[in-house]
């Protein structure tokens, strides 16, 4: 007996790209599929010191959390960990059909 695939598409777009939107001050959110890193500066160390913390849509735990001494350094880290936990949960989602 031949296995059913079932593709879901989502409401909001392409689910695999990466989008952003600002935060208040000079954050943004970065996301990807059924995650996000807020990535914050700290403007009252000195040096500055860029904050990201991932979390899961509509889940209050947090991931995984770093900080960075620039900008594209805290986005370029974030974004590589968003990258690797959608791609194991797509992985996941593979294995158990």
């Amino acid at each position: 007996m031949a296995r059913k695939r079932i593709h879901l598409v989502s409401k909001g777009g392409d689910r695999n790209k990466f989008t952003t939107e600002p935060l208040d001050g000079l954050g943004v959110r970065i996301r990807l599929a059924d995650y996000y890193a807020d990535i914050v500066c700290n403007r009252k160390s000195d040096p500055e010191i860029w904050h990201w913390v991932v979390q899961r849509e509509g889940s209050t735990d947090i991931l995984k959390w770093g900080q960075e001494r620039h900008r594209a350094a805290a986005e370029l880290a974030a974004r590589n960990y968003l990258e690797s936990i959608a791609e194991a949960h797509r992985l996941r989602l593979i294995k158990g059909s």
